[in-house]
């Protein structure tokens, strides 16, 4: 039988090999870059010298979420428990057997835990939003990242990404979003005779659009030095950011319809969708200079804000719809 020392020179043999045939793997996929990018290799380490770092800085957050999603997805019971472990926290059970029990048995039993849930994201929402405001009128905390993160991408731009990000922000843009609102909410009245949705997507995209300018006026922040803007001739105040708000709304409201479903794996995959536009968005106005980190920030957490909020009043009212609907029902039956 081998000794100690045989076994301690063969694993290093084994990790020696493997580290040659990884090295190998990157070498000969570097090379397949540079072919498929029709040109020699000095391309390919051309573009990853100045741009990499940014793409890979949006593909981490990307990939967080896909993973955060993908265990959701895999483990709902462990969802289940840890939800039901934060709505057993005393300030959460004490608003639950109060004001929000009353609600409840006012509207309808099973509305409870739906509700409960949105108002907690709601105010998680609210905070991060008064966060932000706070650091930025203070102009610490979070906002002293905003010249070096300007500065970052300034210094990690490259004419091919900067085609794909106008492209992007388009997303979060009124002449992208409302076609987009018409276009969905008119195909579910046509296939559901429900106008519902069409109303939600609508004020939704409204209402965000409305809460970003309004508050630009009341804060007057002025944007990125207009020598960093790639976005065009850009008018109005910086923070909040209308892209990044509105794209959070009116996604994130498509992705509460495509929710209406009992698959978990589709709830989750169409929340996650809708983060990563938003995501994609914000960082899209971050990289053409049209905005601070802190405004794309602001602007998600707002947008998620009203977002709730509209999903809220959404759950307040829909039994009472439903009960108006029952009453006309028992009065115009025969009998």
């Amino acid at each position: 039988m081998p000794d100690g020392r045989g076994r301690a020179l063969a694993s290093q043999d084994g990790t020696a090999t493997e580290e040659a045939g990884m090295a190998g793997l990157l070498d000969t996929l570097t090379g397949l870059l540079g072919y498929l990018a029709g040109h020699s290799y000095r391309v390919v380490e051309r573009l990853a010298g100045q741009a990499s770092l940014f793409l890979l800085v949006l593909a981490v957050l990307i990939a967080a979420v896909v993973l955060v999603a993908r265990w959701v997805a895999r483990h709902p019971e462990r969802v289940q428990a840890f939800a039901d472990r934060q709505l057993s926290r005393p300030r959460v059970a004490r608003l639950r057997a109060g004001q929000l029990a009353f609600l409840v048995r006012w509207l309808h039993p099973a509305l409870g835990l739906s509700l409960t849930l949105t108002l907690l994201v709601l105010l998680a929402a609210g905070w991060a939003f008064a966060a932000v405001l706070e650091d930025v009128v203070a102009r610490n905390e979070l906002a002293t990242w905003d010249q070096p993160v300007a500065g970052f991408v300034l210094a990690h731009r490259e004419p091919w990404l900067t085609t794909v990000m106008r492209a992007v922000t388009e997303l979060g843009s009124p002449t992208v979003l409302a076609p987009l609102i018409a276009v969905i909410g008119l195909a579910w009245w046509r296939r559901t005779g429900s106008w519902r949705p069409l109303a939600l997507l609508t004020a939704a995209g409204l209402g965000a659009w409305l809460l970003a300018g309004g508050i630009k006026l009341l804060i007057d922040r002025q944007r990125p030095p207009a020598a960093t803007d790639l976005a065009g001739h850009l008018t109005g105040y910086a923070f909040p950011s209308g892209h990044a708000t509105t794209a959070m709304a009116v996604y994130g409201m498509l992705a509460a319809l495509l929710a209406a479903t009992p698959r978990w794996g589709r709830k989750v995959t169409a929340w996650a969708a809708a983060l990563i536009l938003a995501l994609l968005v914000a960082a899209s106005r971050v990289y053409l200079g049209a905005h601070w980190l802190t405004d794309v920030l602001g602007g998600l957490a707002l947008g998620a804000t009203w977002l709730f909020a509209l999903l809220g009043l959404t759950r307040l009212y829909q039994p009472l719809l439903d009960r108006r609907r029952l009453r006309n029902e028992r009065t115009t039956s025969p009998g």
